[in-house]
C-alpha cells in the first residue's frame, strides 16, 4: 500500500544489519571505559536521550550487557540506576506516533498520467521495454492503492487469484502470509476517471504482456522480454521509489509502501 508520511524511513530499518550495535553508538571514550561502570552508562543514556530512539537506548543497553557477560565481567546495566535513568528518559521523551496519511488522490492522478504519457511515448519511438514497464508500473500502482496490496502480496499475485466478472467488476483472491488462507477483496465497478481505474490498468498490462497464467507482476529485461517468475518483494520498493522520483512528489524518504 502507498502511504505519504514525515519521517524518514529506509528499507532495512528493521533487519538485524542495521540494528545499531554498542560499538556503533557509544563514542570513542566510551568504548575505551569497557568494561563500563554504572555510571558510564547513565551517562550515555543521558547523553543520547534526545537524539536516540528508546527502543535503539534499549538495544544499546542489551549489547552491553551481553558483551559484559561474554568476558566474565559484571552487568552494570542491571544497576537501579541504570533502570531509573531509563524509566526518566521514558517519560521525558515519550514515543510520538508517527503521522501517516494515504496518498493524496491528485498526486496518485499525477502519476498515472505521467505512466500513461511516457508508455504512449515508448511505443512511438518502438521502445518496448519501456512502454512494458511503464504500463506494468501503473497496474503495480493502482492494484496496490485501490485494494491496499502489500510488497509480498503483489509479488505472490497470479493470473487466476484475479476474476474480471465483466468490464466493470472485478474480484481478487489474495493470502496475507505465504501458507495461509486466501482472503477475498472485490472492487464492484469501474473508477473515474478512466486512468485511475485498476481494472483498466490491469487489463491494459495483461493484454501487452499476452499473460494468461502464473505470475501477474514479472521483470522486464534490457531487450523487453518479460520474465516467466515473479517481481521478487523487495524489488517493489524500488520501483515506487523511482516513481515518485522520476514524477516530482516528495522525496522517497518521506514514502512509505507497505
Amino acid at each position: 500500500m502507498i502511504y505519504l508520511s514525515y519521517y524518514p524511513i529506509s528499507n532495512s530499518i528493521n533487519t538485524p544489519s542495521s540494528r545499531p550495535k554498542a560499538s556503533c553508538v557509544l563514542t570513542k571514550d566510551e568504548r575505551k571505559q569497557t568494561p563500563m561502570t554504572t555510571s558510564a552508562v547513565v551517562k550515555y543514556l543521558l547523553d543520547n536521550a534526545e537524539t536516540l530512539s528508546l527502543a535503539t537506548l534499549k538495544k544499546s543497553l542489551t549489547d552491553i550487557a551481553q558483551w559484559h557477560q561474554r568476558n566474565g565481567f559484571a552487568d552494570p546495566t542491571q544497576a537501579s540506576t541504570v533502570k531509573k535513568a531509563l524509566e526518566g528518559i521514558k517519560k521525558l521523551h515519550p514515543h510520538r506516533n508517527r503521522q501517516v496519511s494515504l496518498i493524496q488522490i491528485e498526486q496518485l492522478s499525477q502519476l498515472a498520467q505521467w505512466l500513461d504519457r511516457t508508455a504512449m511515448e515508448a511505443k512511438v519511438h518502438g521502445d518496448r521495454r519501456r512502454m512494458l514497464r511503464q504500463t506494468r508500473d501503473k497496474a503495480l500502482v493502482l492494484l496496490s492503492f485501490w485494494f491496499g496490496l502489500q510488497d509480498e502480496e503483489l509479488s505472490r499475485l497470479c493470473v487466476e487469484d484475479v476474476n474480471l466478472n465483466s468490464k466493470e467488476h472485478i474480484s481478487v483472491f489474495i493470502s496475507r502470509y505465504k501458507g495461509t488462507g486466501r482472503k477475498r477483496l472485490k472492487y464492484y465497478k469501474t473508477i473515474e476517471p478512466r486512468h485511475l481505474c485498476p481494472i483498466q490498468a490491469y487489463k491494459s498490462w495483461l493484454d501487452i504482456a499476452a499473460l494468461s497464467t502464473g505470475a501477474v507482476f514479472r521483470s522486464v529485461n534490457r531487450w523487453g522480454r518479460i520474465g516467466e517468475s515473479p517481481l521478487h518483494a523487495g524489488s517493489i520498493r524500488p520501483i515506487f521509489r523511482q516513481l515518485f522520483q522520476n514524477v516530482g512528489l516528495p522525496r522517497y524518504g518521506e514514502i512509505v509502501v507497505a
